[in-house]
């Protein structure tokens, strides 16, 4: 008897907050979970998905796919291996780790003082198109389409049994085109700003040719420029419009040969980037688009935590938008900047990439439309004062 009383509490605890969290799932658009899981499509360019699945004794709160990675995150009274299987294009799919994460919340709610009661749990999915079925307690509850890209050397460092060495996290550019690691196609967001530049175009700095060859596609009259050593990984169907050449300035192209040049994500890679710019600028009649990484994401990504890009042992220089902007001004009267490849970590959205869209020539301004008229459906507040209420347009 004396047993039972000290073990109902809890146990009672534990039914009201997975009765409270259902409750709350069905009232929540974004936790709601039908008797017949649908197919969900990833939000976001990170993958992050919320879909709060319950579970016998917790909650599946996120599915963040990235990559080659999948990610499980939520709570759970146990262990949610237990409970939560994974099969990939069918077939059941064993978890790389599964660890358990700080949830104050949940603790205080089953009314326990461990609060490590969230988890996580990552699976490594193949390259290729992938079908995901997420079951718990052998019930099928979600499904989603990936296409994950070949990606050897990260898969190969996430998965390893020993540390990395230095040499394995810091790489060059043409260390990771020597090891045959595919390029990435052309960023869709570039492509899109892109529509309807004058022409011809250099794209300088063009690597293996992956946007000349996205914009000859578009039917733009698009070539390429870069050192002799990226000839070997030049893609065979865009050769005939690359030019190699030894890396000094000027180069043997004529002074405004084109209307427009590209120069995407290079000038980090060179030390003496001044000497790049006098050189862009000679090559344009009047347009630069040209971006960088933005060194700003340090002071805003959680617990300082690191982009990619600042692990490639050739990037030399690290511009905000402030030092972009007074470096492109000795050579162009008109500079506008503009932040694209929008990245999450641990929730926090931020942009990757600056893009400078450059003119010699001084830009008209184009006045803004007026924005529609908002109205309050309640009084406004006096200063200091909260009012609830909604803003409808």
């Amino acid at each position: 008897m004396w047993l039972a009383n000290r073990l109902f509490p809890s146990v009672r605890r534990l039914q009201a907050l997975v009765a409270a969290l259902e409750a709350n799932a069905k009232t929540d658009q974004q936790s709601r979970v039908p008797d017949e899981a649908p197919t969900r499509q990833a939000c976001g360019p990170e993958g992050l998905e919320n879909v709060g699945i319950p579970l016998e004794q917790g909650f599946i709160d996120w599915v963040h796919h990235t990559g080659f990675l999948l990610r499980l995150s939520g709570w759970h009274a146990s262990d949610p291996l237990k409970e939560i299987s994974l099969l990939v294009n069918g077939a059941a799919c064993g978890a790389l780790s599964c660890f358990r994460t700080y949830r104050s919340d949940v603790a205080a709610h089953l009314g326990i003082s461990d609060c490590f009661r969230g988890f996580g749990i990552e699976y490594v999915l193949p390259d290729g198109e992938v079908l995901l079925t997420l079951c718990v307690n052998d019930r099928f509850v979600y499904s989603t389409a990936v296409s994950v890209r070949p990606d050897p050397m990260r898969r190969h460092n996430h998965t390893l049994h020993r540390p990395l060495a230095r040499n394995e996290v810091y790489t060059t550019t043409h260390e990771t085109f020597a090891m045959g690691f595919p390029s990435p196609p052309a960023d869709p967001e570039l492509l899109a700003f892109l529509d309807g530049c004058a022409e011809p175009i250099l794209d300088f700095g063009c690597g293996s040719g992956v946007l000349v060859k996205a914009l000859r596609a578009r039917g733009l009259d698009a070539h390429g420029l870069d050192v002799q050593a990226m000839g070997p990984f030049v893609e065979p169907e865009v050769k005939q419009w690359i030019t190699l050449y030894d890396g000094s300035y000027p180069s043997a192209i004529p002074t405004g040969s084109f209307a427009t040049v590209i120069c995407h994500q290079v000038l980090e890679h060179i030390p003496e980037y001044a000497d790049t710019l006098t050189e862009l600028a000679r090559l344009t009649r009047d347009r630069l688009i040209l971006s960088v990484p933005d060194h700003s994401v340090l002071q805003i990504c959680p617990q300082h935590l690191i982009p990619w890009h600042y692990l490639i042992a050739d990037h030399y220089n690290f511009f905000n938008q402030t030092s972009l902007v007074a470096s492109l001004r000795e050579s162009f009267r008109s500079v506008e900047v503009l932040r694209f490849s929008l990245g999450h970590a641990e929730g926090v959205p931020f942009h990757i990439a600056l893009l400078a869209d450059c003119h010699k020539e001084t830009r008209p301004i184009v006045p803004e439309q007026p924005a529609p008229e908002c109205r309050p459906t309640v009084p406004l507040p006096e200063p200091g004062g909260i009012v609830e209420g909604r803003i409808r347009r």
